[in-house]
């Protein structure tokens, strides 16, 4: 029952008048809405006081987004796996200069005029952000155009040059040396529903948040963004028999339980790329050793004043 909660307004347990009569109270007070039935049809009906889970509508909301949006959106924000999200602008150069590519032929194009061996990884998170779009061979989506058209209008229009932007940002960030790339970026970001959420939910926390506590947040108002961003396949299951077994505090109370569940580039690769796209601060320090090393006492994630 509790994981009907999750998603809905309102939760009823239906069942034979008899039966259910002698559970009302204790169903009531737990914000469930009783229903009790004969042969005739509906003969009881009472309303719950409250929802415990309002908030949780939200997240469902936006998990039905992405599913409404795939010729738009396809992936979770999982998927973005490279610390440097100007890797994700590659295929949109590739494509906007060569015209449609199939897949290997992408991938190489990356390759030899970019210097770049994740080619794959590239293609699947420009895909995932909106930017391109496959139907024999990958396109230019209308996110990927208007991307283009920024790009261009930055001077880049070969991978080349793409490739020496990134070299100059060195150690820095984008949004430090290049603010009107970070602003792209931040924006093909912020129109996946997923990203849209965690956002929320890190500015919730801000300005200055300690791990665990986001992972509060996330676990009771954002459970479905938790378990697809920020979990590992098998985390992801261990997490969810914790959440609908009633022991959700466990996930974040117990640091030998969330250190088990997450995934580790989590606090890398995605910190990194928060920090260029101008959502985290320069001085968040992200954490490239084990997990079982990881300080979240010592490593807070601070976040960037808004663009």
């Amino acid at each position: 029952m509790w994981t009907y909660q999750q998603g809905a307004h309102v939760s009823y347990l239906a069942a034979a008048e008899d039966v259910v009569t002698q559970h009302t109270d204790l169903l009531r007070s737990k914000g469930v809405g009783v229903i009790g039935a004969t042969e005739s049809g509906v003969s009881k009906w009472s309303s719950p006081p409250t929802s415990e889970s309002h908030e949780q509508v939200v997240d469902i909301e936006g998990q039905l987004s992405v599913r409404l949006r795939r010729s738009d959106i396809s992936g979770d924000i999982a998927s973005l796996s490279l610390a440097q999200p100007l890797n994700y602008l590659a295929p949109v150069v590739a494509i906007d200069q060569h015209g449609p590519l199939a897949g290997d032929e992408l991938e190489g194009v990356l390759a030899d005029e970019y210097g770049f061996g994740a080619g794959k990884s590239a293609r699947q998170s420009a895909l995932s952000l909106g930017l391109i779009r496959r139907d024999d061979r990958y396109l230019l989506s209308d996110q990927g155009e208007l991307a283009a058209t920024v790009l261009r209008g930055s001077g880049i229009t070969t991978l080349q040059e793409l490739d020496s932007v990134k070299n100059e940002i060195g150690r820095s960030t984008v949004v430090e040396e290049h603010q009107s790339l970070a602003i792209l970026l931040q924006n093909c970001y912020e129109r996946h529903p997923e990203f849209r959420l965690l956002l929320d939910a890190l500015r919730k926390e801000g300005p200055r948040i300690h791990f665990p506590d986001l992972l509060r947040r996330l676990v009771h108002e954002y459970p479905n963004v938790f378990l697809n961003t920020f979990c590992t396949r098998s985390g992801r299951s261990r997490a969810r028999e914790l959440i609908e077994g009633g022991r959700v505090t466990q996930i974040y109370e117990e640091e030998s339980v969330w250190k088990d569940v997450i995934r580790t580039n989590v606090l890398f690769n995605f910190v990194q790329q928060l920090k260029h796209i101008g959502i985290l601060a320069a001085e968040t320090r992200s954490h490239s050793g084990k997990i079982s090393e990881y300080d979240a006492e010592t490593k807070p994630w601070i976040l960037r004043e808004a663009l």
